[in-house]
C-alpha cells in the first residue's frame, strides 16, 4: 500500500494536535456561537461602511447609522461616493430579512427615502458578531436596480465603529 504524501500526514497529526487537549479549542457551532452573544457591545455606536476599492465608480456605495442592542442597523443611509450628498436610501431602521447564500451575515433591508430610490432595493449585510467601540469589520452593500429587473452591484465594504 503507497505511503500518503507528506502534507496529508502533515495535516494528520495537526488535528490530532488540536484534539488532545494541548492545542486550540475548536470553534463553537454557529447556533452556539449566536446564541452565546446575549449583548452586543457596539449598542448605540455609530457605524460607517465605504466601498474597498473603486473598482466600479458608478456604483461606488457607502453607509452610515448606528447599532440598536440587538445589532440591527438604525438611521441607515446608503449614498454614493465617500461625502452622504447623494443619497440613494435613508431609513429608520433595517428590517432582518431572508437573504440565502451569506450563512455568516445577516441581512437588513434598507430601502427607502428619497424618490431617487423608489425603484431600487438595498440590502446592507452585517455580521452576526459586532466587535466593540474602534473595531472593525467587512460588510456588503446590494443593490438591486428596478427591484432586480435591471441587475445589481455588490460592494463590499470595510466598516468602522465609533
Amino acid at each position: 500500500m503507497p505511503r500518503p504524501p507528506i502534507a496529508l500526514g502533515f495535516l494528520l497529526v495537526a488535528a490530532l494536535a488540536c484534539h488532545d487537549g494541548t492545542g486550540p479549542t475548536p470553534p463553537a457551532s454557529p447556533a452556539a456561537a449566536a446564541a452565546a452573544v446575549a449583548a452586543i457591545p457596539a449598542a448605540g455606536h455609530a457605524f460607517r461602511c465605504d466601498q474597498v476599492n473603486a473598482s466600479r465608480p458608478y456604483a461606488f456605495l457607502s453607509a452610515t447609522g448606528t447599532l440598536d442592542a440587538t445589532g440591527r442597523p438604525t438611521r441607515v443611509t446608503i449614498f454614493w461616493g465617500s461625502v452622504p450628498t447623494n443619497v440613494y436610501s435613508r431609513v429608520a431602521r433595517g428590517t432582518l430579512f431572508s437573504y440565502p447564500g451569506f450563512p455568516g451575515f445577516r441581512a437588513y433591508n434598507v430601502t427607502g427615502g428619497p424618490a431617487l430610490a423608489a425603484a431600487n432595493d438595498y440590502y446592507l449585510l452585517l455580521p452576526r458578531v459586532l466587535p466593540g467601540p474602534g473595531g472593525a469589520f467587512a460588510g456588503e452593500i446590494h443593490a438591486l436596480y428596478n427591484h432586480g429587473t435591471w441587475g445589481w452591484n455588490q460592494s463590499l465594504q470595510n466598516c468602522v465603529i465609533s
